[in-house]
């Protein structure tokens, strides 16, 4: 599922918690590919702005080790395509964690 779907579901407090809670069940653990805005480096990974309202950041993406390397090519404000694992969603703070992430090679800044 793309961001754009998962986002009403989970994330705008339209539905309640309980019934939330159990369709989160058919998602949590599911990988996925999304595209966003590179909002910042973490200790564990980035995170990503999906929505132009959102002041910080929509995803939370944790990544292993070797995969943080790939994040050196990247700039804060790049558009980045990555994938990660569900792991849970922040309505409070209107945020998807994921981890498993990496991101899809940068593109060669010399030749640009």
């Amino acid at each position: 599922m793309s961001f754009d779907e998962l986002y009403p579901l989970f994330l705008l407090r339209k539905i309640a918690p309980g019934p939330k809670a159990a369709m989160w069940r058919r998602y949590q653990y599911k990988w996925v590919r999304w595209t966003g805005v590179l909002s910042s480096f973490t200790a564990n990974g980035a995170t990503f702005k999906h929505l132009p309202s959102t002041g910080t950041f929509d995803v939370s993406l944790q990544m292993e080790p070797a995969a943080r390397t790939a994040l050196r090519r990247y700039r804060l404000g790049d558009r980045v395509t990555y994938v990660g694992r569900l792991l849970r969603y922040e309505d409070v703070f209107r945020t998807f964690y994921l981890t498993h992430g990496d991101v899809l090679p940068a593109p060669d800044r010399a030749s640009q």
